[in-house]
C-alpha cells in the first residue's frame, strides 16, 4: 500500500515504459461535451491546474454517472473553461503519451475520482490543481478499473 502513491507518480510522468504509439494530445482548454448538454447552460467556469502531467479532468452527473463534459490540460499548463453549474462528481485521468480518447494514456494511465462531489455555483470560478503536496486539500480515491471510453 505505501508504494502506490509511487507508482501513480510513476505513471502520471512518463517513467513506466509504455512503448505503444501514441498520438498529439489534445491542445489545452479544448473539451469533450455530452451530446445533450445545451452550451447555453455553460454558465460558470473551471480551472485545472495541472503539473507533470498531462489531464482529462471529466464532471459526471453524481447521480447517474453520465459525462457532461471533459476538459484537457497539457502538463505545467492552467486552462479555465466554460461549464454549466450544478454539483459534480470529478475523475481526474492523467499520463503521458496519450492514445486517446479511449485508451487514454494506455499503460501510463493514472485515474482517480475526487472523494467528495464538487459544486460550481451558478457565475462562479470553481478549480483543481494538480501540485501533489503531502498535506494537500484535494482528496482523490485511487480507481483500479480503467476509465469509461469517451465516445
Amino acid at each position: 500500500m505505501a508504494l502506490i502513491p509511487f507508482v501513480m507518480d510513476a505513471k502520471r510522468s512518463g517513467w513506466l515504459p509504455d512503448l505503444e504509439q501514441s498520438i498529439p494530445f489534445p491542445k489545452s482548454g479544448s473539451v469533450t461535451i455530452s451530446a445533450d448538454l445545451d452550451p447555453k447552460t455553460a454558465i460558470s467556469k473551471f480551472r485545472v491546474t495541472t503539473k507533470k502531467a498531462n489531464a482529462v479532468v471529466q464532471l459526471l452527473d453524481p447521480s447517474s454517472g453520465r459525462h457532461i463534459i471533459s476538459i484537457y490540460v497539457e502538463r505545467n499548463d492552467s486552462v479555465t473553461v466554460p461549464v454549466p453549474s450544478g454539483t459534480f462528481r470529478v475523475n481526474i485521468i492523467e499520463g503521458n503519451k496519450w492514445h486517446g480518447p479511449k485508451r487514454f494514456f494506455g499503460s501510463s494511465t493514472a485515474y482517480e475520482t475526487v472523494a467528495q462531489n464538487m459544486t460550481v455555483e451558478p457565475g462562479w470560478t470553481r478549480g483543481i490543481d494538480l501540485h501533489r503536496t503531502v498535506n494537500g486539500n484535494l482528496k482523490t480515491k485511487l480507481n483500479i478499473t480503467d476509465p469509461e471510453p469517451l465516445l
